[in-house]
């Protein structure tokens, strides 16, 4: 008799689920595509890793946050996870905001060098809401998606997440500009690294090759998940990306910086236990940064080339370019047909 009530419990169990995947498969795509989301989304509770990774970083971020405006969804938001930019942030920060952008939400993990006091100067003057994000390790794209899903909460239509050392740009026009007759969810921006020069000028020389990535904006939603490094996002109901705008990356700036940043990026993976597969370049860097930053700085300046590889190492064809003078990204750097 037992064995009977099994197989009949089994039995039920499959008939439900074949009933209820019939019906899922009768809904719209895009319905489909949600439930999906949602699925996956929650379903990270199930896994304790993941639980605990996003309730540490939910409870490490310390501040108080934008007004909740559930019934106003038309701005322009960026949101960021900064650490030790304080010679770089400002002029990034007042970028976004002569863009168009209505609001900027920022973490700071912990920097040392001034950069949270700047900030918080800022924001008394400025639309900056600047969080203490007190959890140490690389969690940026559990990072991102808290303040995304804060954005989403404070009346974000638009988000835009951005490092201290990045640029967003659209072509011919401000992003404000562009967001409002956008009509993809997902726009992809094409990288261009910019490297310093030492003639004392305002001028950066412009990799002219794009960077193998792309990086994205989205559109808010409450069930946004964005991926380390923002190159990618899981917006429910849209899988994919349209590539309309482009960003100037600053990666190095100075050879302090660069010391610094390799040594910060490599201990900052440690911690969350992520391996040489996850941004593998600032391991290799960390190994011999010490040794090797007199070279690697004549490099990034173009004055010798050395037979090692490092992140954002220069190539090809370099111009020099007012790219802190750009308004709206050049026609002459924007590919046609």
């Amino acid at each position: 008799l037992h064995t009977a009530y099994r197989r009949q419990r089994q039995m039920c169990i499959r008939d439900r689920h074949s009933a209820r995947t019939a019906v899922v498969n009768q809904l719209p795509e895009p319905v489909r595509q949600n439930a999906q989301l949602a699925r996956r989304v929650f379903g990270h509770w199930r896994d304790k890793d993941r639980r605990e990774r996003d309730l540490t970083v939910a409870r490490g971020m310390k501040g108080t946050l934008p007004p909740v405006r559930p019934r106003r969804r038309d701005q322009v938001w960026a949101v960021s996870v900064v650490l030790n930019e304080v010679d770089i942030i400002e002029s990034t920060v007042r970028h976004h905001l002569d863009q168009g952008c209505d609001h900027i939400l920022i973490a700071d993990n912990m920097s040392t060098d001034g950069t949270f006091e700047l900030l918080r100067d800022l924001s008394r003057t400025l639309p900056i809401t600047v969080l203490s994000d007190t959890t140490k390790p690389f969690y940026q794209g559990a990072k991102v998606t808290w303040l995304s899903r804060v954005a989403w909460l404070s009346g974000a239509r638009w988000i835009i997440p951005f490092d201290a050392d990045e640029r967003w740009f659209a072509p011919g026009e401000s992003l404000r500009e562009f967001f409002t007759r956008n009509t993809h969810p997902i726009v992809a921006a094409t990288i261009h690294n910019f490297y310093p020069t030492d003639d004392g000028s305002d001028t950066w020389r412009m990799q002219v090759r794009p960077h193998p990535l792309t990086q994205v904006a989205y559109r808010s939603h409450p069930l946004i998940e964005a991926q380390d490094g923002n190159h990618h996002v899981a917006l429910p109901g849209y899988p994919s990306s349209h590539s309309d705008l482009y960003m100037a990356h600053f990666p190095w700036r100075s050879k302090e910086q660069l010391r610094r940043k390799v040594l910060q990026g490599a201990e900052r993976l440690r911690m969350a236990n992520l391996g040489e597969e996850v941004d593998g370049h600032w391991w290799q860097m960390a190994d011999t940064i010490d040794t090797r930053v007199e070279e690697t700085w004549n490099c990034i300046l173009g004055h010798q080339d050395v037979d090692f590889d490092f992140g954002y190492k220069p190539v090809g064809e370099l111009t020099a370019v007012p790219v802190l003078d750009w308004q709206t990204w050049p026609e002459e750097f924007t590919p046609h047909g």
